[in-house]
């Protein structure tokens, strides 16, 4: 597990969030200006994912959330965007 503290300033900006996956491994990122990200956890092994280690887990889905953390919150999450490019075998397939 990974957190980033954010800036006094980054909190007063729209926060955007990317993550790569190249096979089994993943990396993450954040920025508030599109294209220049900073790296909240990288080279992530992602093979307890797998059908193999998992025991007939049928794979990874992608999805977003936002947490408070458990905590009261009068923040909120709003996700108007989201894009995946790749070349995913299973997606791609005719």
């Amino acid at each position: 597990m990974a957190q980033i503290e954010l800036t006094d300033s980054e909190t007063e900006k729209q926060l955007f969030l990317k993550l790569e996956a190249k096979g089994k491994i993943y990396n993450f990122y954040y920025g508030t200006i599109p294209g220049e990200w900073k790296e909240v956890k990288g080279s992530v092994d992602g093979k307890a994912l797998s059908t193999e280690v998992a025991g007939g887990f049928v794979g990874v889905i992608i999805g977003m959330y936002a947490s408070s953390q458990g905590h009261p919150s009068s923040n909120f999450a709003d996700f108007d965007w989201f894009e995946y490019s790749g070349n995913d075998i299973i997606f791609n397939r005719k």
